[in-house]
Protein backbone atom coordinates (compact mmCIF):
# COMPACT_ATOMS: atom_id res chain seq x y z
CA UNK A 1 0.00 0.00 0.00
CA UNK A 2 2.79 2.36 0.82
CA UNK A 3 4.71 1.68 -2.10
CA UNK A 4 1.72 2.67 -4.37
CA UNK A 5 0.93 5.24 -2.29
CA UNK A 6 4.08 7.00 -3.85
CA UNK A 7 3.82 6.06 -6.90
CA UNK A 8 0.32 7.77 -6.88
CA UNK A 9 2.69 11.01 -5.57
CA UNK A 10 5.16 10.04 -8.24
CA UNK A 11 2.77 10.58 -11.00
CA UNK A 12 0.57 13.09 -9.64
CA UNK A 13 4.38 15.33 -9.66
CA UNK A 14 5.02 14.39 -13.44
CA UNK A 15 1.20 15.50 -14.59
CA UNK A 16 1.83 18.74 -12.71
CA UNK A 17 5.22 19.11 -14.35
CA UNK A 18 3.62 18.35 -17.63
CA UNK A 19 1.04 20.85 -16.97
CA UNK A 20 4.09 23.31 -16.68
CA UNK A 21 5.91 22.65 -19.54
CA UNK A 22 3.18 22.01 -21.78
CA UNK A 23 1.61 25.73 -20.19
CA UNK A 24 -2.18 23.70 -19.82
CA UNK A 25 -2.63 26.18 -16.82
CA UNK A 26 -4.75 23.41 -15.42
CA UNK A 27 -4.77 19.85 -14.54
CA UNK A 28 -8.17 19.08 -15.39
CA UNK A 29 -7.44 19.82 -19.15
CA UNK A 30 -4.38 17.17 -19.40
CA UNK A 31 -5.62 15.05 -22.12
CA UNK A 32 -7.26 11.62 -21.17
CA UNK A 33 -4.56 9.13 -22.65
CA UNK A 34 -2.33 11.25 -20.52
CA UNK A 35 -4.51 11.21 -17.20
CA UNK A 36 -4.76 7.24 -17.82
CA UNK A 37 -1.12 6.59 -18.24
CA UNK A 38 -0.37 9.16 -14.79
CA UNK A 39 -2.95 9.45 -11.96
CA UNK A 40 -6.09 7.12 -12.27
CA UNK A 41 -4.69 4.10 -12.46
CA UNK A 42 -2.68 3.65 -9.60
CA UNK A 43 -4.98 5.50 -8.01
CA UNK A 44 -7.70 2.65 -8.63
CA UNK A 45 -5.11 0.18 -7.24
CA UNK A 46 -4.19 1.85 -4.48
CA UNK A 47 -8.21 2.26 -3.44
CA UNK A 48 -8.32 -1.50 -4.14
CA UNK A 49 -5.48 -2.43 -1.78
CA UNK A 50 -7.00 0.28 1.12
CA UNK A 51 -10.14 -1.56 1.02
CA UNK A 52 -8.54 -5.31 0.63
CA UNK A 53 -6.59 -4.13 3.94
CA UNK A 54 -9.20 -2.57 5.98
CA UNK A 55 -11.58 -5.74 5.16
CA UNK A 56 -8.76 -7.87 6.30
CA UNK A 57 -8.62 -6.03 9.84
CA UNK A 58 -11.91 -7.37 10.43
CA UNK A 59 -12.74 -4.14 11.94
CA UNK A 60 -14.97 -3.00 8.54
CA UNK A 61 -16.96 -4.66 6.46
CA UNK A 62 -16.63 -2.83 2.91
CA UNK A 63 -18.12 -3.52 -0.69
CA UNK A 64 -17.12 -1.15 -3.17
CA UNK A 65 -19.56 -2.73 -6.18
CA UNK A 66 -22.72 -1.81 -3.81
CA UNK A 67 -21.14 1.48 -2.01
CA UNK A 68 -21.28 -0.31 1.87
CA UNK A 69 -18.75 0.83 4.03
CA UNK A 70 -19.95 0.14 7.66
CA UNK A 71 -18.18 -1.36 11.10
CA UNK A 72 -18.13 -5.26 11.62
CA UNK A 73 -20.40 -6.61 14.36
CA UNK A 74 -17.06 -7.46 16.23
CA UNK A 75 -15.62 -4.12 16.55
CA UNK A 76 -18.98 -3.17 17.30
CA UNK A 77 -19.45 -5.36 20.11
CA UNK A 78 -15.59 -5.08 21.22
CA UNK A 79 -16.33 -1.15 21.57
CA UNK A 80 -19.55 -2.11 23.54
CA UNK A 81 -18.14 -4.40 25.93
CA UNK A 82 -14.89 -2.04 26.63
CA UNK A 83 -17.17 0.68 27.46
CA UNK A 84 -15.44 2.91 24.39
CA UNK A 85 -18.25 4.92 23.15
CA UNK A 86 -16.05 7.49 21.53
CA UNK A 87 -16.62 8.06 17.99
CA UNK A 88 -13.30 8.47 15.63
CA UNK A 89 -13.04 10.17 11.89
CA UNK A 90 -14.12 7.33 10.30
CA UNK A 91 -17.57 6.79 11.92
CA UNK A 92 -18.12 10.38 11.21
CA UNK A 93 -17.59 9.43 7.40
CA UNK A 94 -20.28 6.27 7.87
CA UNK A 95 -22.72 8.93 9.43
CA UNK A 96 -22.30 10.63 6.19
CA UNK A 97 -22.19 7.94 3.44
CA UNK A 98 -25.42 6.46 5.27
CA UNK A 99 -26.98 9.87 5.16
CA UNK A 100 -25.96 9.84 1.59
CA UNK A 101 -24.23 13.29 2.25
CA UNK A 102 -21.69 11.56 0.50
CA UNK A 103 -20.48 8.92 -1.83
CA UNK A 104 -18.65 6.37 -1.17
CA UNK A 105 -15.97 7.27 -3.72
CA UNK A 106 -15.51 10.24 -1.46
CA UNK A 107 -15.57 8.59 1.86
CA UNK A 108 -12.27 6.03 0.07
CA UNK A 109 -10.74 8.93 -1.00
CA UNK A 110 -11.04 10.87 2.12
CA UNK A 111 -9.18 8.17 4.17
CA UNK A 112 -6.62 7.26 1.27
CA UNK A 113 -5.88 11.09 1.33
CA UNK A 114 -5.81 10.92 5.37
CA UNK A 115 -3.04 8.08 5.27
CA UNK A 116 -1.24 9.54 2.20
CA UNK A 117 -0.67 12.53 3.86
CA UNK A 118 0.09 11.33 6.96
CA UNK A 119 2.04 8.36 6.83
CA UNK A 120 5.73 9.69 5.68
CA UNK A 121 5.81 12.92 6.95
CA UNK A 122 5.02 12.03 10.75
CA UNK A 123 7.40 8.95 10.37
CA UNK A 124 9.84 10.73 9.09
CA UNK A 125 9.66 13.76 11.56
CA UNK A 126 9.79 11.10 14.33
CA UNK A 127 12.64 9.68 12.88
CA UNK A 128 14.81 12.87 12.80
CA UNK A 129 13.41 13.83 16.02
CA UNK A 130 15.13 10.61 17.77
CA UNK A 131 18.59 11.21 15.78
CA UNK A 132 18.49 14.76 16.94
CA UNK A 133 18.38 13.71 20.46
CA UNK A 134 20.87 11.48 20.32
CA UNK A 135 22.89 13.96 18.89
CA UNK A 136 22.00 16.19 21.56
CA UNK A 137 22.28 14.64 24.94
CA UNK A 138 22.61 17.50 27.18
CA UNK A 139 19.36 18.95 25.45
CA UNK A 140 17.45 15.18 25.66
CA UNK A 141 18.08 15.32 29.27
CA UNK A 142 16.72 18.85 29.53
CA UNK A 143 13.25 17.52 28.02
CA UNK A 144 13.03 14.92 29.98
CA UNK A 145 13.38 16.19 33.10
CA UNK A 146 10.67 18.59 32.63
CA UNK A 147 8.65 15.28 31.43
CA UNK A 148 9.03 13.76 34.54
CA UNK A 149 8.30 16.40 36.67
CA UNK A 150 5.05 17.47 35.03
CA UNK A 151 4.00 13.77 35.05
CA UNK A 152 4.96 13.90 38.62
CA UNK A 153 3.42 16.94 39.81
CA UNK A 154 0.17 15.20 37.98
CA UNK A 155 0.22 11.86 39.63
CA UNK A 156 1.33 10.12 36.33
CA UNK A 157 2.86 6.75 36.18
CA UNK A 158 2.97 6.73 32.37
CA UNK A 159 3.13 9.92 29.73
CA UNK A 160 0.01 11.25 28.94
CA UNK A 161 -0.74 14.10 26.03
CA UNK A 162 -3.15 16.08 28.88
CA UNK A 163 -0.13 17.47 30.63
CA UNK A 164 1.09 18.99 27.17
CA UNK A 165 0.28 22.31 27.95
CA UNK A 166 3.12 22.06 30.63
CA UNK A 167 5.89 21.18 28.50
CA UNK A 168 7.23 24.31 26.98
CA UNK A 169 10.56 22.94 25.90
CA UNK A 170 9.46 19.22 25.01
CA UNK A 171 6.94 21.08 22.31
CA UNK A 172 10.05 23.48 21.67
CA UNK A 173 11.69 20.36 20.69
CA UNK A 174 9.64 18.58 18.87
CA UNK A 175 9.00 21.91 16.43
CA UNK A 176 12.81 22.36 16.23
CA UNK A 177 12.53 19.06 14.77
CA UNK A 178 9.93 19.75 12.52
CA UNK A 179 12.07 22.47 11.19
CA UNK A 180 15.83 21.27 10.61
CA UNK A 181 13.78 17.71 9.67
CA UNK A 182 11.57 19.74 7.15
CA UNK A 183 10.08 16.33 5.49
CA UNK A 184 7.67 18.26 3.04
CA UNK A 185 10.69 20.96 1.72
CA UNK A 186 8.12 22.38 -0.82
CA UNK A 187 4.31 21.84 0.56
CA UNK A 188 1.65 21.19 -1.01
CA UNK A 189 0.99 22.92 -4.25
CA UNK A 190 -1.97 25.41 -4.25
CA UNK A 191 -3.47 26.66 -7.73
CA UNK A 192 -4.59 30.12 -7.85
CA UNK A 193 -8.89 30.91 -8.37
CA UNK A 194 -8.40 34.36 -9.29
CA UNK A 195 -5.02 36.94 -10.33
CA UNK A 196 -3.34 38.29 -6.98
CA UNK A 197 -1.80 41.29 -7.10
CA UNK A 198 0.95 41.76 -4.60
CA UNK A 199 2.97 44.97 -3.39
CA UNK A 200 6.43 43.62 -2.39
CA UNK A 201 9.05 45.96 -0.39
CA UNK A 202 10.02 49.69 -2.36
CA UNK A 203 6.25 49.66 -3.29
CA UNK A 204 6.84 47.48 -7.17
CA UNK A 205 3.94 45.65 -7.33
CA UNK A 206 3.74 42.19 -9.23
CA UNK A 207 0.31 39.85 -10.83
CA UNK A 208 0.20 36.52 -10.11
CA UNK A 209 -2.16 35.44 -12.56
CA UNK A 210 -5.00 32.68 -12.25
CA UNK A 211 -4.53 29.42 -12.58
CA UNK A 212 -0.62 29.53 -11.72
CA UNK A 213 0.61 26.67 -9.56
CA UNK A 214 2.25 27.98 -6.36
CA UNK A 215 4.77 26.21 -4.19
CA UNK A 216 6.02 27.71 -0.94
CA UNK A 217 9.74 27.20 -0.17
CA UNK A 218 9.67 25.75 3.22
CA UNK A 219 12.74 24.49 3.07
CA UNK A 220 14.47 28.08 3.00
CA UNK A 221 12.29 29.35 5.59
CA UNK A 222 12.99 26.79 7.99
CA UNK A 223 16.91 26.13 6.89
CA UNK A 224 18.21 29.40 4.87
CA UNK A 225 16.74 32.50 7.42
CA UNK A 226 18.00 33.61 9.83
CA UNK A 227 14.75 33.66 12.87
CA UNK A 228 16.89 35.42 15.46
CA UNK A 229 17.85 38.34 13.03
CA UNK A 230 14.39 39.67 11.02
CA UNK A 231 14.83 37.09 8.76
CA UNK A 232 17.89 37.53 7.31
CA UNK A 233 19.28 35.08 4.74
CA UNK A 234 22.27 32.83 5.94
CA UNK A 235 24.91 31.97 3.84
CA UNK A 236 24.85 28.32 4.97
CA UNK A 237 21.83 25.97 6.46
CA UNK A 238 20.54 26.51 9.62
CA UNK A 239 20.31 22.42 11.06
CA UNK A 240 21.52 23.55 14.81
CA UNK A 241 18.81 23.10 17.41
CA UNK A 242 17.73 26.61 18.72
CA UNK A 243 14.91 25.96 21.36
CA UNK A 244 14.94 29.38 21.61
CA UNK A 245 12.93 30.16 18.54
CA UNK A 246 10.13 28.84 19.99
CA UNK A 247 9.84 30.11 23.64
CA UNK A 248 9.25 33.61 24.92
CA UNK A 249 11.87 35.91 25.29
CA UNK A 250 10.04 36.67 28.79
CA UNK A 251 8.10 33.78 30.10
CA UNK A 252 9.73 31.74 28.39
CA UNK A 253 6.83 29.42 27.10
CA UNK A 254 6.09 27.92 24.50
CA UNK A 255 4.90 29.75 21.60
CA UNK A 256 4.73 28.71 17.60
CA UNK A 257 6.97 30.88 15.41
CA UNK A 258 5.41 32.83 12.71
CA UNK A 259 7.91 31.67 10.43
CA UNK A 260 6.02 28.02 11.02
CA UNK A 261 4.64 27.22 7.62
CA UNK A 262 5.15 23.24 7.54
CA UNK A 263 1.62 22.01 7.24
CA UNK A 264 0.82 25.72 5.50
CA UNK A 265 -1.56 28.72 6.69
CA UNK A 266 -4.73 30.11 6.41
CA UNK A 267 -7.46 28.27 6.03
CA UNK A 268 -5.79 26.14 3.44
CA UNK A 269 -3.43 24.81 5.55
CA UNK A 270 -3.10 21.08 6.32
CA UNK A 271 -6.36 19.41 7.55
CA UNK A 272 -4.38 16.50 9.36
CA UNK A 273 -2.33 19.29 11.68
CA UNK A 274 -3.58 18.76 14.65
CA UNK A 275 -3.62 14.80 14.21
CA UNK A 276 -0.47 14.65 13.11
CA UNK A 277 1.26 17.21 15.94
CA UNK A 278 -0.45 15.52 18.92
CA UNK A 279 0.74 11.87 17.15
CA UNK A 280 4.09 12.96 17.41
CA UNK A 281 4.01 14.44 21.29
CA UNK A 282 2.36 11.26 22.07
CA UNK A 283 5.07 8.81 20.41
CA UNK A 284 7.71 10.82 20.98
CA UNK A 285 6.63 11.78 24.84
CA UNK A 286 6.55 7.67 25.52
CA UNK A 287 9.79 6.80 23.50
CA UNK A 288 11.76 9.72 25.90
CA UNK A 289 10.39 8.14 29.22
CA UNK A 290 10.78 4.91 28.06
CA UNK A 291 14.55 5.19 26.94
CA UNK A 292 17.23 7.50 26.31
CA UNK A 293 18.45 7.57 22.90
CA UNK A 294 22.17 7.53 22.38
CA UNK A 295 24.63 7.72 19.70
CA UNK A 296 26.92 5.19 17.49
CA UNK A 297 29.99 4.78 19.88
CA UNK A 298 28.55 7.17 22.24
CA UNK A 299 29.53 9.83 19.67
CA UNK A 300 27.04 12.23 19.37
CA UNK A 301 29.25 14.31 17.17
CA UNK A 302 29.31 11.27 14.66
CA UNK A 303 25.59 11.63 13.57
CA UNK A 304 25.69 13.44 10.27
CA UNK A 305 22.23 13.44 9.00
CA UNK A 306 21.68 13.16 5.25
CA UNK A 307 18.87 13.55 3.56
CA UNK A 308 17.30 11.99 0.33
CA UNK A 309 15.10 13.56 -1.90
CA UNK A 310 11.54 12.49 -2.54
CA UNK A 311 7.81 12.86 -1.70
CA UNK A 312 9.35 13.75 1.90
CA UNK A 313 12.76 14.00 2.56
CA UNK A 314 13.99 10.90 4.47
CA UNK A 315 16.71 10.12 6.00
CA UNK A 316 19.34 8.12 4.19
CA UNK A 317 21.49 6.52 4.81
CA UNK A 318 19.96 5.06 8.19
CA UNK A 319 21.66 5.70 11.10
CA UNK A 320 21.51 3.42 14.01
CA UNK A 321 20.90 4.50 17.71
CA UNK A 322 21.35 2.56 20.80
CA UNK A 323 18.61 2.81 23.58
CA UNK A 324 18.96 2.81 26.99
CA UNK A 325 16.00 1.24 29.46
CA UNK A 326 14.85 4.29 31.73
Amino acid sequence: YVKQTQQIFDQMTLAILLCYTLQLGDIRIIPNWLMRRTIWKPDAECDASLIAWLNQSGAFVIDAEKGVFKRSQASLSQSQSTDNVHSVYVDHLIQKLEDKEISFEVLISDINGTMQAGIDTTSNSLEYALLLLAKNPKVQEMVYDEIKAAMKASNLKRFDVSIINQLHLFRAFVHEAFRIGCVVPMGVPHCLQKDIELTLEGGQTYTVPKHTYLHQNTLYIFRYLDWANNNKPLQAENKELHLEYWLDAETKRFKVHENFVFFGSGKRDCPGRTLAVRSVYIELGLFMTCYRFVAPNNDPDAIRVKQKWGTVLSVDPKIGLCLEER
